[in-house]
């Protein structure tokens, strides 16, 4: 059963209640399953509740998102504005799509600080990629990973309401 349980994230819905997805699933087939059930138009992509984006889209279409979801972690969902080739500039514009969906985006500093995590999350990825161009997007995905996790968490943990929980556990879809 754990091994069940272990290949499973959350992605926090706009009502406060989490959607299953099986992160040992090919990138494309998660991202296709997320706009489809969520009515979603557009690019999208995945973040942590500390604005850290997952890149799904750029891990390759085939390529399972183990590489970049924890199981049992919750995500939201990200829109990517001019999504397309990495450019010079990195003129990609990534917003949480739902903010109500985190406790502590109460009003729009919060959402503006959090969409510049987004934002500074991207272009950390862009200037490892710039370094290192001979390397394997997966390879950069893991460097990064590696350099968010050595960064001191100077923020409170998200820890949610017990009435979102009970709702959440009620409400799970599963792809």
């Amino acid at each position: 059963h754990s091994y069940v349980t272990g290949m499973f994230a959350k992605v926090r819905l706009p009502d406060g209640e989490d959607l299953l997805i099986n992160i040992d699933c090919a990138s494309r087939l998660i991202i296709d399953y997320l706009k489809t059930k969520l009515n979603i138009d557009g690019d999208i992509d995945l973040c942590d509740d500390l604005g850290n984006l997952k890149f799904i889209t750029d891990i390759g279409s085939l390529t399972s998102c183990t590489l970049v979801l924890v199981p049992r972690s919750t995500y939201y969902v990200c829109r990517v504005e001019n999504k397309g080739r990495w450019t010079e500039d990195g003129d990609l514009k990534y917003s949480l799509l739902w903010p109500q969906t985190l406790p502590n985006l109460q009003n729009q500093k919060a959402i503006n600080d959090f969409n510049t995590k987004l934002k500074k999350s991207h272009e950390k990825f862009r200037k490892l990629k710039s370094k290192n161009s001979e390397m394997d997007v997966k390879d950069l995905l893991q460097q990064l990973q590696q350099l968010e996790e050595k960064r001191p968490n100077l923020e409170t943990p998200h820890t949610p309401s017990t009435t979102r929980e009970k709702r959440s556990k009620t409400g799970r879809h599963i792809l």
